[in-house]
């Protein structure tokens, strides 16, 4: 873990203490890798089965309404990432179902 240094209280003999990070930044900062990990992941799938995967057929989607949620910020981000991570997943998903090797 990265660990801060803030130059607060200068002059009390506080200069350069080291301070960490909330739980909640190493969370979101972790589900951001792992979301970004994921993305690239389904892209390089994409890339290399693609070309012998059978043609993405239309998915019908419908009127489908789920139900619309507000979240605090810190947990709107963090839901953001888990789509993101869920999005990455079923791309992977469906180009490996279409692959025909």
């Amino acid at each position: 873990m990265q660990e801060q240094y803030v130059a607060a209280g200068a002059g009390l003999g506080q200069m350069n203490k080291p301070t960490r990070e909330s739980a909640a930044v190493e969370v979101m900062r972790f589900a951001d890798q792992l979301s970004n990990r994921a993305q690239d992941l389904a892209k390089r799938v994409e890339e290399k089965l693609g070309p012998i995967a059978m043609e993405d057929t239309p998915k019908n989607i419908g009127n489908e309404c789920k139900e619309a949620r507000i979240y605090p910020l810190l947990f709107s981000e963090f839901r953001n990432k888990l789509l993101a991570i869920e999005s990455a997943f079923n791309s992977i998903d469906s180009t490996i179902s279409r692959t025909e090797l």
